[in-house]
């Protein structure tokens, strides 16, 4: 049998900023597939699904997309991640109300 906690326990999960910052890109992108994927499924006649519920779903992404130039921004202007640029991190998070 396998132990998973012990195979847990061995994983070295010690990343610096700079590691971490290089895997942030392509799992960004690797998961775009699978929630474009849940996009078209909701939308799959069969489904049923309300319209609602797709096109909120669509809205995050559209927010996910709209924050990119902010976060670049925050890189350019200031050096620093979006999180640290209260004005653009704001700004950022106000699209949630659309």
């Amino acid at each position: 049998a396998i132990d998973i906690s012990s195979m847990l326990a061995s994983l070295d999960l010690n990343i610096d900023r700079d590691q971490a910052e290089a895997l942030a890109g392509p799992f960004f992108g690797a998961s775009l597939f699978p929630y474009l994927a849940f996009l078209y499924l909701l939308n799959v006649k069969e489904n049923d699904c309300p319209k609602g519920v797709t096109v909120g779903f669509a809205t995050c992404l559209l927010f996910v997309f709209l924050t990119i130039p902010a976060a670049i921004a925050a890189q350019v202007l200031y050096g620093v991640s979006l999180a640290d640029s209260d004005w653009l991190h704001g700004s950022a998070e106000s699209l949630l109300t659309i």
